[in-house]
């Protein structure tokens, strides 16, 4: 029941960014670590971003579905197949996954480091969602694997004609790096506004 509730919690947070019950969700992430494959030049005081977004305790586990089974209509199910399709070694599905102005991009990565990229996939037994976000439009997943928050990574989704899919449009953008950064080595915290 507790996972059921999550997940409308989830729905309702990317269906709309509304208050519950006069509250609202923010998540704080804080780093004092720079990021060094970040295109901005980190300072070396703390940063900071407050963005609205979740956290789940307990995570939720991301279970595999086949290719057939994926529909892309909420971002938890694409998620679902993304996990699934690095863990099938599909490289047309793991492409699927992505938006469409991004499949050659999504080709190239995995022509120079696909096998690489697989053989990482092999000791994910499992995977986690504890926390999502919006920022600039899009939806940020952190992810984690095996249990382990050190693990954890962070995927941006965006709406793309009624279907989640994967971007790396935020690449290069100062917060998706500090929030990559924070959910690492530094801290994530749920808090609330009235």
């Amino acid at each position: 029941m507790k996972t059921l509730l999550k997940l409308l919690f989830v729905m309702h947070l990317f269906c709309s960014l509304d208050t519950i019950a006069g509250e609202q969700t923010f998540l704080k992430f804080y780093t004092e670590t720079p990021d060094v494959q970040a295109e901005w030049k980190p300072s070396k005081t703390p940063r900071q971003a407050i963005l609205p977004g979740a956290l789940f305790d307990p995570p939720v586990l991301l279970g595999p579905i086949t290719e057939g089974q994926a529909t892309w209509r909420s971002p938890i199910e694409t998620l679902r197949s993304d996990d699934s399709a690095w863990k099938a070694n599909n490289p047309n599905w793991i492409k699927r996954n992505f938006v469409a102005s991004e499949h050659a991009e999504v080709d190239r990565f995995l022509k120079q480091f696909g096998d690489k990229n697989f053989e990482l996939q092999k000791q994910k037994q499992t995977t986690e969602l504890w926390g999502m976000t919006e920022y600039k439009g899009y939806l940020m997943a952190i992810l984690s694997h095996n249990g382990n928050r050190k693990t954890s990574r962070v995927l941006v989704l965006q709406n793309e004609n009624g279907l989640w899919k994967r971007t790396n449009a935020l690449a290069a953008d100062p917060t998706f790096h500090l929030i990559s950064n924070a959910v690492i080595h530094g801290t994530v915290n749920a808090v609330t506004q009235r």
